[in-house]
């Protein structure tokens, strides 16, 4: 009796681990496809010979949303009702960029690196846009930041938010490349959602693999790699910040561990301004009143008509 006691608790222990592992999966499952229905397919261009895809909201002066790491324009700019809260004053163009969302996905460094600001230029081209503002975010911002040194020009404006510049990038190309590692080892976003860690709080570390599982289950991940390998290609040289002629904003959260290569940037950066939004963290900038006022004021600021005054 005893015996089969035993055999029947082990069973059921089974059954409940099955139970939770099953649970679990649709949870996370479940969080991949939100996070994929927040970026709905619109339209697509070729970027020499790389298909991009891309959103148009609004009409006006245009405004294009550069997203971040392992996301895609709608996740970083729609879900937080960033196009949302543009759309009525101007254009408002987000796009996936290469190896990201809709948009095609190399396996090849040689794929990314400035190509992720040639796909800018193209997509205007596309459009038939002889400029436009340009925002920038986390990863997007340091895109952001070598297309105004490749293409000033062609910028009304541009804002660089929860990104920035160090005089030392060897540091951070170590991290790019031992990310790059972890993912083709199949090891996940871990070290990515480390990183992001606010300053001064904790985050759950149920919460981390959610964010971690949620990103490799929306991803193709050797492409993410790729990506991250090719991020040398663009550094930002300080010359080139101190001759900025481009009207800029800087845009961080206060507890954004990203936020010393900001301010950085700005104390260097010509024509640039500091916003510094109270009690947000990287992810959660964007979702504050301070920062939407503050990107609304730079673009009014910097609006064609306010420029030919």
């Amino acid at each position: 009796m005893r015996k089969k006691i035993l055999l029947l608790a082990a069973f059921g222990l089974a059954l409940a681990l099955v139970a939770v592992g099953i649970l679990a999966m649709m949870g996370f499952g479940y969080t991949a496809y939100r996070l994929a229905a927040m970026n709905p397919e619109y339209a697509y261009f070729d970027s020499d010979g790389v298909r991009i895809h891309y959103t148009v909201d609004g009409v006006g002066t245009p405004v294009i949303l550069v997203h971040g790491l392992a996301i895609n324009g709608g996740l970083n700019f729609r879900e937080r009702d960033v196009v949302g809260a543009l759309k009525d004053d101007y254009q408002v163009i987000t796009l996936d960029n290469r190896g990201h969302g809709h948009s095609d996905k190399p396996h090849s460094p040689a794929s990314y690196g400035v190509n992720l600001c040639d796909d800018i230029i193209r997509l205007m081209y596309h459009l038939q846009l002889d400029q436009a503002h340009v925002l920038g975010y986390s990863m997007g911002g340091f895109i952001v930041l070598k297309l105004a040194e490749l293409y000033p020009d062609r910028l009304l404006s541009f804002a660089c938010c929860a990104a920035g510049w160090t005089p030392r990038p060897e540091e951070e190309f170590d991290f790019f490349q031992a990310l790059a590692d972890e993912l083709d080892a199949g090891r996940g976003y871990g070290m990515l959602s480390e990183r992001l860690t606010p300053i001064g709080r904790e985050v759950s570390r149920r919460n981390r693999l959610r964010m971690s599982v949620g990103l490799w289950l929306i991803n193709d991940n050797k492409a993410i790699a790729a990506l991250l390998r090719s991020m040398p290609a663009l550094v930002v040289e300080e010359t080139a910040l101190r001759q900025n002629e481009v009207p800029a904003l800087a845009l961080v959260g206060d507890r954004d561990p990203l936020r010393p290569f900001t301010e950085k940037m700005a104390e260097i950066t010509a024509n640039m301004t500091l916003t510094i939004v109270p009690d947000a963290d990287h992810m959660s900038t964007l979702r504050r009143t301070v920062a939407i006022d503050a990107i609304k004021a730079h673009l009014q600021r910097h609006a064609p008509e306010a420029t030919m005054r």
